[in-house]
């Protein structure tokens, strides 16, 4: 969508493991991207696991994932006052080492993905 200097958006980053086995030790983490003003605030609810509860700017948590487990994030934040021409918000999610992670299908690293706002 477009963003207004000033105005509000929300972000949602669902992280997921369709398997097949459980994974622990999965790092999520979300930075305050440039052109979102600071003291942007988070929330986390977990699908047959738990998160951390939410916080404030950056998003860092660990979660375990068993099979078909989930965890979503829903990220308030306000437009900075100046707008740079795009505002590009990066999620990345860091399984161990001994882990692959997946998106749409194959088989990706590092494990992040993207969204813009014009």
């Amino acid at each position: 969508g477009t963003l207004s200097p000033g105005g509000s958006v929300t972000y949602t980053v669902v992280v997921t493991n369709t398997g097949p086995v459980a994974v622990n030790g999965v790092a999520v983490s979300d930075l305050v991207p440039s052109g979102i003003a600071a003291g942007q605030t988070w929330t986390c609810t977990g699908s047959g696991t738990t998160c951390k509860a939410g916080g404030t700017d950056a998003v860092s948590d660990t979660v375990n994932l068993p099979v078909g487990a989930s965890v979503t994030y829903i990220i308030t934040a306000t437009a900075a006052s100046s707008l740079p021409p795009v505002v590009t918000n990066t999620a990345t999610v860091t399984p161990p080492s001994d882990a692959q992670c997946y998106i749409d299908g194959k088989v990706a690293n590092p494990c992040s993905v993207w969204a813009l706002s014009a």
